[in-house]
């Protein structure tokens, strides 16, 4: 025990004849400018909002049929008619 007392009395007597050394006074510094700032109010991240469902036309429709599964060779749709679903053509889905 008396060694670390010892000790300790040189090391204050050496920070109080020379100093801190410079890589302490830096860290000491910046330590002083970190209690310095101002406090900033830490926030929760920003979660992405859900967007609402909207009911868009499918794509692949026209007047004869309710969907539009693909097209001929030469280039007539086939599908499911409005008629097959029991809908009126551009009936609103509930």
């Amino acid at each position: 025990m008396p060694y670390i007392i010892k000790k300790h009395s040189a090391i204050e007597q050496r920070l109080a004849e020379k100093g801190l050394p410079e890589h302490l006074l830096h860290r000491e510094e910046r330590r002083q400018e970190k209690l310095n700032r101002p406090a900033v109010k830490m926030t929760k991240p920003h979660r992405k909002k859900k967007k609402k469902q909207v009911f868009e036309p499918l794509v692949e429709q026209n007047d004869d049929f309710f969907f539009i599964a693909g097209y001929t060779s030469g280039g007539a749709p086939y599908g499911v008619t409005w008629e097959e679903m029991g809908l009126e053509p551009w009936e609103e889905l509930v």
